[in-house]
């Protein structure tokens, strides 16, 4: 997965977490026509960080930049955060290679207006709603 064109410009009007399937879902309108609902799915959900959430929040991009990436941007984060967040690790080292050996991918979610951040997963699905 590069990018997912499909949901630029589309307005979050809620997300739902649940931690007991290990899913997270963007309900969203879409940018071209808002009769159109948009739900952005990702399943086998290990954590996510989201910042800025406004009443009014549109994506701009969703993209997978790879595991050393995150590693390379967030490594600072993941030091300050208690209890070794994102996941029980010994080590940078030892995170980056949990992520892998489990098939865990990070997908940025870059806005236009407001939520924007990262989820870290096994998959996503992008399908219209009812």
């Amino acid at each position: 997965m590069q990018d997912c064109p499909e949901v630029h410009d589309c307005e979050i009007y809620s997300y739902e977490v649940n931690i007991e399937s290990q899913t997270l879902c963007l309900h969203t309108n879409s940018g071209f026509d808002e009769e159109k609902k948009i739900d952005i799915l990702f399943t086998n959900v290990l954590a996510h960080y989201f910042e800025d959430v406004f009443t009014q929040n549109v994506i701009s991009d969703i993209y997978e930049p790879g595991i050393k990436k995150y590693m390379e941007e967030y490594s600072n984060m993941t030091r300050k955060k208690k209890h070794y967040w994102p996941i029980p690790h010994e080590s940078e080292n030892d995170l980056y290679n949990i992520l892998i050996n489990n098939s865990y991918k990070v997908f940025y979610i870059d806005s236009s207006l407001g939520l924007h951040g990262y989820v870290i997963a096994k998959e996503i699905q992008i399908k219209e709603s009812m």
